[in-house]
């Protein structure tokens, strides 16, 4: 997993916003401000509107002054969707109905619960 997203969630930061970030503004590069103020950075103000304050906040106080790539997060987010397959599984849900609701293909969310290994989202 990347190591922007390892410093975030050990912040705090949820792991929703963290996925929000990713999805929304993944593979952009960003020059983070030594300050945080999204009253006078256009990028602060971005970032804590997609994924929250505090991961704006987080993001700045580790990498001020610096230029960094947002990461894809493609392990991350197929860990996610793994969660969210299972958990909807145990739930008592059918293998199309999983699919439907994560408009992923049947045989993923089967390779998924027969433990295989995820593809990307």
């Amino acid at each position: 997993m990347s190591q922007v997203i390892e410093d975030l969630l050990a912040a705090g930061v949820s792991a929703d916003q963290v996925e929000r970030l990713v999805r929304q503004m993944g593979g952009l590069s960003v020059y983070l401000p030594r300050q945080y103020d999204p009253d006078r950075s256009a990028v602060c103000r971005e970032l804590a509107e997609t994924a929250g304050d505090l991961a704006a906040r987080t993001l700045v106080q580790l990498y001020a002054g610096c230029r960094i790539v947002i990461p894809m997060g493609r392990q991350f987010m197929r860990q996610r969707l793994a969660a969210r397959i299972h958990a909807l599984r145990a739930a008592g849900q059918s293998v199309p109905q999983i699919a439907r609701a994560l408009h992923v293909h049947v045989r993923q969310v089967q390779r998924l619960l027969s433990g295989g290994a995820p593809d990307a989202p």
